[in-house]
């Protein structure tokens, strides 16, 4: 977004399910990150309450500044007080810097993904207050 251009919600929607290579049925909205004019990166957001909306990301790694439109859309924009993600156990990558984001563990999920291979699903949320301390921690 930003520099590089915002793209339709059902653009990045597609590319999103083209990349984990399933649909995505819930109501939601998307960020696209783009670079040379091709989506590189996206945010998918869904199950908004209010206070809380479910996050999912698909790309390379997460830059600061994708962070810092995802934080700003979230809090700011929407108004809300947390932002959740659920990763599983196997997302090791995920599991190590979600943390370093600002995000806490709140609950696991037994059997939450998977038919054949259950795995569990970490649930892992960045309140307001924490997502406006890592912007100040940063932006040092």
């Amino acid at each position: 977004m930003g520099a590089e251009g915002t793209l339709n919600a059902r653009i990045v929607k597609t590319w999103f399910e083209d990349q984990i290579g399933e649909p995505f049925e819930n109501k939601f909205s998307a960020i696209g990150f783009l670079k040379d004019d091709k989506i590189q990166a996206a945010a998918i957001f869904n199950n908004y309450t209010g206070n809380n909306i479910d996050f999912h990301y698909y790309g390379p790694r997460i830059t600061r500044g994708n962070y810092r439109e995802i934080i700003d859309y979230v809090f700011n924009f929407l108004k809300c007080n947390r932002l959740t993600t659920i990763p599983h156990r196997e997302h090791k990558k995920t599991l190590i810097i979600l943390p370093r984001m600002g995000f806490m563990q709140e609950a696991i999920l037994k059997y939450y993904y998977g038919v054949d291979d259950s795995k569990d699903g970490l649930v892992y949320v960045l309140t307001k207050d924490r997502a406006l301390d890592w912007l100040k921690t940063k932006d040092k």
